[in-house]
């Protein structure tokens, strides 16, 4: 703000606008600014005109030029202060990282943590093993209802337990391989598929007397009826 000091109009020294500009360094468009913006203040001379007071504009330029140097101080603090919070938040998160890749390190060599190759390894044996099992399911099925049904009911019941287990591992392994997502929309294709082949399994005539589908041999192999 101008100095509000006051002085006798015979003290009292009035510039125009454009003297203020040439003894300041700036442009009378500058000059119009700080003023509408308080810094300079145009006062009414005894002679009816207005004009600038040197002492009170000068002064209040001054205080101008402070008050903007505080404030350009004030941010470069404010600038340091945030650039060494980041610093820190940096320092600490490094170190976090440090200590959690030593921990993962530590679990490791204590045998904590498995290998991705190992897991690999065990998932395959056990895939493996246990299609072994699966498909060996239709012929031990097969000798529990020997003498229950006959040769060739028992051989058609091995081949659709056969075909239906091929078809569940099929779908095991593919949902397997994919994404679950992609999984899931795989399986539902699959089962699609599988479902189709089943109902057309069922499809073959059954006995009324007996209730029993029948089926015949046509070149060492069993045919349905319907085919």
């Amino acid at each position: 703000m101008p100095d509000k000091t006051e002085f006798s109009d015979s003290e009292a020294i009035y510039l125009k606008q454009k003297d203020v500009a040439r003894l300041l360094g700036l442009s009378t468009r500058q000059i119009q600014r700080l003023t509408d913006e308080g810094v300079f203040e145009r006062q009414k001379t005894t002679s009816g005109t207005k004009g600038y007071e040197l002492y009170g504009t000068v002064h209040g330029y001054l205080g101008y030029l402070a008050t903007n140097e505080n404030a350009k101080n004030s941010q470069v603090r404010d600038k340091e202060i945030d650039l060494k919070e980041q610093k820190l938040k940096a320092e600490i998160a490094l170190k976090e990282s440090q200590a959690e890749l030593h921990e993962l390190k530590t679990g490791i060599e204590k045998g904590e943590y498995i290998a991705v190759d190992e897991i690999r390894l065990d998932y395959d044996r056990f895939c493996l093993n246990f299609k072994k099992f699966a498909m060996g399911i239709p012929t031990k099925v097969g000798g529990m209802i020997t003498g229950i049904v006959d040769a060739v009911t028992e051989r058609q019941i091995e081949h659709d337990l056969s075909q239906e287990i091929t078809d569940q591992l099929t779908a095991f392994v593919l949902a397997a391989r994919t994404g679950e997502e992609d999984g899931e929309k795989k399986a539902g294709k699959d089962k699609a598929v599988h479902d189709k082949a089943v109902s057309k399994r069922r499809t073959r005539k059954v006995s009324p007397a007996s209730g029993k589908a029948h089926s015949k041999r046509v070149g060492g192999k069993i045919q349905d009826p319907g085919q």
